[in-house]
């Protein structure tokens, strides 16, 4: 019996998984060896200064014990790596960012992981993709009042452009546009294209693209 042969597009979606997945890996480990720049323990659950990795339904109204994290209330193993990872790129490319941009940024990861467990039955980053995203739009709508659904949404619009410049995800996630509304006279701005051209020219995340 003759072995089945890959299709050429089965062969393109191979290839194309691998190198997803090695570019995954070479972002981690990058900022895996720059983590140090926010005096932080990567195995740790909380980042002083940061917050915790800890799935939605767990999040936090105050603080948290460390020894208070169970393992079922952190972030997925598929996904807490790369979590932490776009934690360190994105404070890297932004030093000065205050911690509340932190706490935006683990909401949005939080709504993310949800969103893939609920679509692909696991958190691998590598599931991101438009269904995904607007999945996690979908949920911030459910949990969060207008104004935190609007910056998760943008958020996740940013991921995605990063994501997708860093070869981790395909390139029609950088299509993926913010579907919720932005709160009325609120002077919520997003400056999406003035960040992408700032971060263009930022040394820091040429590092993590290269």
């Amino acid at each position: 019996m003759k072995p089945v042969e890959n299709t050429p597009a089965e062969v393109f979606v191979s290839r194309d998984n691998q190198a997803r997945t090695e570019k995954l890996a070479e972002y981690i480990h990058n900022a895996r060896s720059e983590v140090n720049e926010l005096d932080v323990d990567w195995s740790e659950p909380y980042w002083k200064g940061v917050g915790y990795f800890v799935k939605q339904e767990h999040a936090p109204q105050g603080s948290l014990k460390r020894n208070d994290i169970a393992m079922e209330a952190r972030l997925d193993g598929a996904f807490i790596d790369f979590a932490k990872a776009y934690v360190v790129e994105r404070h890297l490319t932004n030093p000065g960012e205050s911690r509340t941009g932190h706490i935006k940024r683990l909401q949005t990861l939080r709504h993310l992981e949800a969103a893939l467990l609920s679509l692909r039955g696991n958190a691998s980053p590598l599931g991101i993709d438009c269904a995904a995203l607007e999945t996690a739009a979908s949920l911030a709508r459910s949990n969060l009042k207008t104004g935190g659904a609007y910056r998760v949404g943008a958020e996740l619009q940013q991921l995605a452009s990063v994501m997708v410049r860093t070869g981790v995800l395909p390139s029609n996630c950088e299509t993926w546009a913010n579907p919720n509304k932005q709160p009325k006279n609120t002077g919520i701005s997003v400056g999406a294209e003035s960040e992408r051209a700032r971060q263009k020219n930022s040394p820091t995340f040429r590092r993590f693209t290269h």
